[in-house]
């Protein structure tokens, strides 16, 4: 191969690479100033032209202006080969109106039906592509902000290949506005992965306010499943216990799957013992925050930890810069403040006063300050 060939294969790598982040379309003028390569006008032009003749882009020259060609990629053409091609995806961004007019068309040609029934509602299993996500959400017009915690989790779970299809469906509704899906979209572009999920087109234009209200299984109903007897502790332990493996137990924590929570259940059957030593701390600390610390702590040495935790709920035989008793102290207090401490910061005073204890040291004070690195027990 040669040196200019090779050079022009690069390029078209890179106009392809923008035109897919672009929804699979853009308008010429739009390309020449992505600075997806290095050159005049010339230059995209003789790469544009490669590409069309290899036919991984299409360009569509209706209109005398060469600023406003249109160049696609051949999904996106498939996915409007029966639209009005003078209708166009930077139009439709003007006005809610726009999208209102050519949105149950692309859809429809998702569903692969000629038009969406009056007062029906069609679902149907179909493949989202990353180009097509892109299409779809620009019709999200009326949606919720983003929340970066869940669409980190969405992506985590593409990425591990954890996604299943359930029948929570990517919802549209009469108007063809979307309702329910943005995250799930913005995954698949994120992860740059074809995604089979339920499409729901026709759902009545109030739907909006009913999306989500329902109440999403959670790390307790995974214990609860697997037969854990006291579910809630466990459960929180697990995903406790997830953030501490994964470093991000400071300020915020990541959201594990629910299959990620299963697997640490299934590898950890140490957590139903933990809980019940957890479950005799619940007048000082949570249930769910004891029972993964003496679990963590039980790791390294278990009659050490039981010893720990007992003295730790009964308090008595203990000296005055015990950190055993000075961690009882501050965790009395704070119950009585009505949990003014973070969880995040408590579990930190724990390992603190576990590591002090297992050196056999005496200490005056006990605390953690933020700016401190998460302390790990050892």
């Amino acid at each position: 191969m040669s040196l200019a060939k090779s050079r022009l294969d690069r390029e078209g790598e890179r106009i392809l690479g923008y035109l897919a982040r672009k929804g699979g379309q853009a308008p010429r003028k739009r390309v020449l100033t992505s600075g997806a390569i290095k050159g005049n006008s010339d230059r995209y032009d003789k790469v544009l032209e490669q590409l069309t003749r290899e036919g991984k882009i299409i360009c569509e020259a209706a209109t005398p202006n060469k600023s406003t060609w249109i160049y696609m990629l051949p999904e996106c053409d498939n996915l409007v080969s029966n639209i009005e091609k003078a209708v166009r995806l930077s139009e439709m961004e003007k006005k809610i109106a726009d999208i209102r007019s050519i949105a149950p068309k692309i859809l429809c040609q998702l569903l692969g039906i000629n038009y969406l029934p009056k007062d029906d509602v069609v679902v149907k299993k179909v493949t989202i592509t990353p180009a097509t996500a892109k299409i779809l959400l620009r019709f999200n017009t009326q949606n919720r902000p983003i929340r970066q915690t869940n669409l980190d989790f969405l992506i985590r779970s593409i990425k591990n290949g954890e996604w299943i299809m359930t029948g929570n469906a990517i919802a549209f509704n009469e108007l063809g506005e979307l309702i329910d899906g943005q995250h799930r979209l913005m995954a698949i572009i994120e992860t740059n992965t074809p995604v089979t999920t339920l499409l729901a087109v026709g759902l009545d234009k109030g739907a909006f306010k009913t999306t989500d209200l329902g109440f999403k299984r959670g790390a307790h109903d995974i214990a609860a499943l697997m037969g854990y007897k006291r579910y809630v502790a466990v459960g929180c332990a697990a995903s406790l216990l997830y953030n501490y493996n994964n470093n991000s137990l400071k300020y915020v924590c990541k959201k594990a799957s629910n299959t990620e929570i299963e697997r640490i259940l299934a590898d950890n059957k140490g957590l139903a013992y933990s809980a019940k030593i957890g479950a005799g701390l619940h007048r000082i600390v949570a249930p769910g925050v004891a029972t993964f610390c003496h679990y963590v702590c039980s790791q390294l040495d278990r009659d050490m930890a039981d010893f720990f935790f007992e003295k730790l709920k009964v308090g008595t035989e203990l000296s005055l810069k015990s950190p055993i008793l000075l961690l009882r102290n501050k965790l009395i207090i704070n119950r009585a403040r009505r949990a003014v401490l973070p969880r995040h910061e408590i579990i930190a005073l724990i390992f603190k006063a576990w590591n002090y204890f297992r050196k056999g040291k005496m200490v005056s004070v006990l605390q953690w300050r933020s700016e401190e690195p998460f302390p790990r027990a050892n």
